[in-house]
């Protein structure tokens, strides 16, 4: 059956671009928004994950990977937010001298926030209802609430960030059309983000409680609600040809679980969650056509098929490296691998895809696979 997506250009909303560091200031551009969400990483160095988000400002950063439980760092790496992409310094992070990078990049609500009283918490939100992205602010209460999340319909995938302590980033996702199986996500569940950790279970982290149309729901979790401390979540609501989260439990077969999504994939994070030690998985189709000093690819995967090898691990700071392959087509994806990463037998994995292209645009004509 057909999807069809009520967005016209999914790079209004979300894009991935490579470049090659220049060891000097440098201006990332092309995009068509001002990013409000953005993350970095060198392809074929060591560095640490850099993220940022236009509420918090391009002075502050949030870090993933190997120090992801980090507090908020104060930084001058980004000089300016523009409004078709970023300005770097010459930070070896970001823009080291002929290495190749990646970034990610995700509209918001333009960086216009409003305060929001729909929950029993008063938030600050940026939102962009069309992609399903928002962006939100709070303090602690130390007491179970609901906050306001600015979209007009439920989050599928909630991240949240304890801005002050050192404390890890959780994740809310939403178990779909798996309910009552075993090891399905539910409102007692969270997964650590950019950690190797199994899912936690406990009401002190949601309150037990489905987001609403209006607002989320936390309890008394350090992670989620400490009192005093600065908050900040990254909210998104699935949207027909364009982003969906949910999960999936693997077969530990070479052709393993097929994923609807209903577009053609342009990235995925994916992550086990029933068990501990396996990584999360940044997958993008820019592997297939660039290496990760930024050249182009002349491997097999460059002239044929859909068959994404080339990973970067979200809890670590190495490189770009060849491990579980995850193919994309036009209407979502298949594991392709035996690897613990993606399809270990009977193992339960959580994801949040990125479309390129939906199956049927608001043009009315069918995606392809590539």
């Amino acid at each position: 059956m057909a999807v069809f997506s009520t967005i016209a250009k999914n790079t209004d909303h979300f894009e991935d671009k490579v470049y090659v560091g220049n060891g000097s200031s440098q201006a990332i551009t092309g995009l068509s928004f001002s990013p409000d969400i953005w993350w970095l990483k060198a392809r074929d160095g060591n560095s640490q994950w850099f993220s940022q988000n236009s509420t918090m400002g391009i002075g502050k950063n949030l870090v993933y990977g190997a120090s992801e439980n980090d507090p908020e760092a104060t930084t001058n790496i980004v000089t300016s937010r523009d409004s078709n992409g970023l300005t770097l310094t010459s930070s070896q992070t970001v823009n080291g001298s002929a290495t190749g990078y990646i970034g990610t990049f995700l509209k918001g609500g333009n960086a216009s926030t409003s305060s929001n009283s729909d929950g029993s918490i008063t938030s600050t939100v940026q939102a962009n209802d069309t992609g399903g992205i928002s962006i939100v602010e709070w303090t602690g209460t130390g007491s179970a609430g609901t906050i306001g999340h600015g979209l007009s319909t439920a989050p599928d995938c909630i991240w949240v960030k304890n801005r002050t302590d050192t404390q890890h980033w959780r994740s809310y996702w939403h178990g779909g059309n798996r309910s009552g199986q075993s090891n399905t996500m539910s409102e007692d569940n969270q997964v650590d983000l950019w950690d190797t950790a199994q899912q936690q279970t406990s009401s002190a982290f949601w309150n037990d409680t489905k987001p609403t149309s209006s607002v989320f729901s936390v309890g008394n979790d350090d992670g989620t609600n400490k009192t005093s401390k600065s908050f900040i979540a990254y909210c998104f609501s699935n949207r027909n040809g364009f982003m969906r989260s949910g999960t999936y439990q693997g077969n530990g077969n070479s052709h393993g679980t097929f994923v609807f999504t209903g577009f053609q994939p342009q990235a995925i994070i994916i992550h086990k969650y029933d068990s501990a030690d396996e990584s999360w998985s940044y997958k993008s189709q820019i592997s297939l056509f660039t290496d990760k000093d930024g050249s182009a690819s002349s491997s097999s995967g460059a002239n044929h098929g859909n068959n994404i090898e080339k990973n970067l691990q979200m809890d670590v700071d190495t490189q770009e490296q060849a491990q579980d392959t995850i193919q994309f087509y036009s209407n979502g994806f298949a594991t392709a691998t035996t690897d613990g990463k993606s399809n270990g037998e009977g193992n339960h994995y959580v994801y949040i895809a990125f479309g390129k292209i939906p199956m049927v645009g608001t043009n009315k004509v069918l995606g392809t696979a590539f």
